[in-house]
């Protein structure tokens, strides 16, 4: 069951690694999305943060990043390897040296971090979660935590923050694990999983005009899923007003066999 994630990501970091010639332990390209799985203290609703929209100030460009704790941030990577953050009066902050020495301490002003000081411990540091096995992930520490606040956090080069621990109080500590991305607007990787999606062939509708609808269901599991059906109807699409009300659906008139059934989805997709 390893072998194919394996696969999948040696792909990605090749297509990753051929866009760009120095290490980016945090893509910045607006669309970009990551969702995390929340374990501990603080499981429930995944942590998804995203990057909508870019703005070019004081001649540099930078990208707003949505979803991080205590709210939205300006952020931008510097030539040689460093996050940085603008806030509201233009100041620049230091959140990440990903090019400091290991072992040699430096200045952090990333929220929800205690005392201002990070450390690069390793590089080359192995990690294992719901993407895969990795072992070129840099690990960061963040040495005066105690009790409450951040206090490790892995990066992959070209995909983002992979994994990050929190102490909540006491003994109590919250993880973070990187299940689904979206990078460049081309590379998606997740999770094994199992995916129901819809597209249109368009945004706006005039009067009359036809709408082609896809639906897509994807099984990354690795397995076959077995689908129970009440009748011949595999699925419907309907279309609602601003109040709720549906004013359009796809089975209307139309006549299926009333008979149980299965279906068995392959790994793979279906349209």
């Amino acid at each position: 069951m390893q072998f194919p994630r394996l696969l999948r990501f040696a792909a990605v970091s090749a297509a990753l690694a051929a866009c760009a010639a120095a290490q980016d332990h945090f893509p910045l390209q607006v669309g970009n999305q990551w969702v995390y799985r929340t374990a501990g203290t603080r499981a429930g609703a995944p942590l998804v943060m995203e990057i909508p929209r870019a703005e070019i100030m004081d001649a540099r460009t930078w990208h707003l990043l949505r979803g991080a704790p205590g709210g939205e941030y300006w952020l931008r990577m510097s030539e040689d390897g460093k996050l940085i953050q603008r806030d509201g009066s233009g100041q620049e902050k230091l959140w990440y040296d990903f090019n400091a020495p290991a072992g040699q301490p430096f200045e952090s002003a990333a929220p929800s971090r205690c005392c201002g000081q990070a450390v690069i411990a390793a590089h080359e540091v192995q990690y294992s979660g719901p993407l895969g096995d990795f072992t070129s992930t840099t690990e960061i520490r963040f040495p005066g935590v105690f009790q409450v606040g951040v206090e490790r956090e892995l990066f992959l080069p070209y995909v983002g923050m992979l994994f990050r621990s929190e102490a909540t109080g006491g003994p109590s500590v919250a993880t973070y694990h990187l299940s689904y991305a979206r990078l460049g607007g081309v590379t998606y990787i997740s999770e094994p999983e199992l995916a129901m999606t819809i597209a249109s062939d368009r945004s706006v509708y005039t009067p009359g005009a036809g709408m082609i609808a896809r639906l897509r269901v994807r099984n990354s599991t690795g397995h076959p899923v077995q689908l129970n059906f009440p009748t011949g109807q595999s699925f419907d699409f309907v279309i609602r007003n601003e109040a709720g009300d549906i004013v359009q659906r796809w089975s209307e008139g139309k006549f299926f066999t009333q008979a149980l059934r299965s279906e068995t989805l392959a790994p793979g997709e279906r349209n």
